[in-house]
């Protein structure tokens, strides 16, 4: 293999590794086979096995006895690996069980299947294809009324055999010429893509299940598994529209309908579309969708909604609407054992003390979200508050803590594939670096930038922005006021739509005048962002960073 995917490289140059591997797998380290694959590939046509190719294989099987074609035929409907009922069921013609496994043996004998040692399904014996070559030879060989036939029953067949794999089944009905019947197998799917972090996968099976034709709530379930892959895979954009789309799809007050709702909220949040993330906002208290729905277990879905609009609201400004849904949840889960519920409170009670003087709320909130998220399984919330918590750790100065916290959240986050919030915790963990001297001046600089780049293909501007201005008040601190000047400028030009950052924004403005010896210019703009506070009851980041800045002017 080593030679084949050395020759492939060489022939392909700059490619797609997932290509080499494909042609080197197909070759079977067959020289002809290769330099085919490899033709075809140069052309264009990766996915398509060479004509040149195919001959050569099914001329080998169409020596077999027609018995023997018909078996390998209908097993190559499953894909490399089926099972010997199955096949059966494809074959008809009074083929039983036992004349099948029978075939399928010589089939072994003649090196063309494997047998498995051990089966994935009970009361059947599983195969393979020796190689993925004599597989797709054998589907070709199928007309394409008998393809579809073929999927149709393998379909069927393994839904009555309660099949695991969801995607599987929908794939078959889709082939077979059956959309409708694929759809709730797309939407099983995407949930469990969901469950295993893969985003990019639930986004592709929710799409193929709409293009399957879904509607009404099917169609509605689909686009809310949309929704919330956008929101993890940090595109609120995405993750916006499909949750539009989904409402008005989903029964009203139900728990998917909460869902979408506090999604909407979120994305409109990290978008700052104000409007739409007030209308959520007044949704998510309105006692009068409580009289109308007969979905009584939604509550948490819509307490879990009111957290996510609390800390949107809370990150755009909106703060006394903030604190009076923190006020109306609070009333409403009062003392729950539920360990998610708890978290979800306790993280938008945190989001609120963090526009706060007092540090110690800050830090109890936010370490508590952690243990209750950990405690009910939720690992993505876990990475998020534990990032929270290095964020915490860097207000109230405990730099070296805060680190450790921002680098676990990174590894931690990685495992689950929250790529952004990695970018998010890189860009608080270059100020707590950078804050414990000079020395590590060079390397929160560093982090800070790579940080910068992958936030800017986000639609985040208030991270990004916070980004810039973290790695400011690095450059600030190591004597380069220019710099830190033009990272604050990139900052303000980012807030716009963002009242609250834009008012952070100008204080690390301010200071950084200072550094350059402005102090009239940096007391203007404390001022500036005092009358801010007056006017909203907070800023980003609380008064204290404020507050010092003007007494330093």
């Amino acid at each position: 293999k080593r030679a084949s995917r050395q020759l492939a490289e060489r022939a392909l140059g700059d490619v797609d590794q997932a290509i080499i591997d494909r042609i080197v797998d197909k070759s079977e380290g067959n020289a002809f086979f290769l330099e085919e694959l490899l033709r075809a590939a140069a052309r264009g046509d990766g996915e398509a096995l060479p004509g040149s190719v195919l001959a050569m294989v099914q001329s080998r099987l169409e020596a077999l006895p027609s018995q023997l074609r018909r078996v390998l035929r209908a097993a190559s409907v499953f894909g490399l690996a089926f099972f010997d009922t199955g096949v059966g069921v494809l074959v008809g013609d009074g083929v039983d069980d036992r004349v099948t496994g029978e075939l399928l043996e010589r089939l072994v004998h003649d090196e063309l299947v494997v047998r498995r040692p051990q089966s994935r399904l009970g009361g059947a014996d599983e195969y393979s294809f020796r190689h993925t070559l004599v597989r797709d030879a054998a589907y070709a060989m199928l007309t394409d009324e008998d393809r579809k036939l073929g999927h149709q029953l393998a379909a069927a067949w393994l839904a009555s055999r309660g099949w695991h794999e969801a995607l599987v089944v929908a794939e078959h009905y889709e082939r077979g010429g059956q959309p409708a019947l694929a759809v709730a197998g797309y939407i099983k799917s995407a949930a469990m893509a969901l469950d295993a972090n893969d985003f990019e996968a639930a986004t592709q099976r929710a799409d193929k299940g709409v293009a399957c034709g879904a509607a009404d709530s099917e169609l509605g379930e689909l686009l809310r598994l949309k929704a919330t892959a956008g929101r993890w895979a940090g595109r609120a954009a995405d993750g916006e529209r499909a949750g539009r789309a989904a409402l008005p799809l989903l029964p009203r007050g139900s728990t998917a309908w909460w869902d979408v709702v506090g999604q909407i909220a979120f994305t409109s949040g990290v978008l700052a579309e104000h409007d739409k993330l007030l209308e959520m906002a007044q949704l998510l208290c309105d006692d009068r969708i409580d009289a109308a729905t007969s979905d009584h277990g939604s509550a948490p879905a819509r307490y879990v909604g009111a957290a996510n609009a609390i800390v949107q609201l809370n990150h755009t400004g909106h703060y006394n609407e903030a604190q009076q849904l923190l006020d109306w949840t609070r009333e409403r889960v009062g003392d729950s054992d539920d360990p998610l519920l708890r978290g979800w409170v306790a993280r938008a009670a945190f989001m609120r003390a963090a526009s706060g003087v007092l540090p110690g709320p800050l830090l109890s909130e936010c370490a508590a979200s952690v243990e209750h998220f950990r405690a009910a399984g939720d690992l993505r919330m876990t990475c998020y508050q534990r990032m929270n918590l290095g964020y915490a750790n860097i207000v109230t100065g405990c730099y070296e803590r805060a680190e450790d916290e921002l680098m676990t959240t990174c590894h931690e986050a990685e495992a689950v594939q929250l790529e952004h919030v990695v970018s998010w915790a890189r860009s608080y963990a270059c100020f707590a670096i950078g804050m414990q001297g000079s020395s590590r001046l060079t390397e929160a600089e560093d982090i800070a930038v790579s940080a910068i780049q992958a936030l800017s293909k986000s639609n985040n501007d208030r991270m990004l922005a916070r980004a810039h201005l973290y790695l400011a008040r690095v450059l600030a601190y190591g004597k380069q006021a220019d710099r830190a000047l033009a990272a604050t400028h990139e900052a303000i030009e980012l807030t716009k739509a963002l009242p609250a950052t834009r008012a952070l924004a100008r204080t690390v403005w301010a200071m950084v005048q200072l550094a350059r010896g402005e102090s009239d210019e940096a007391l203007v703009a404390t001022e500036e962002v005092l009358a801010v506070l007056a006017a909203h009851g907070s800023v980003e980041d609380g008064e204290p960073l404020l507050r010092t800045t003007q007494a330093d002017a």
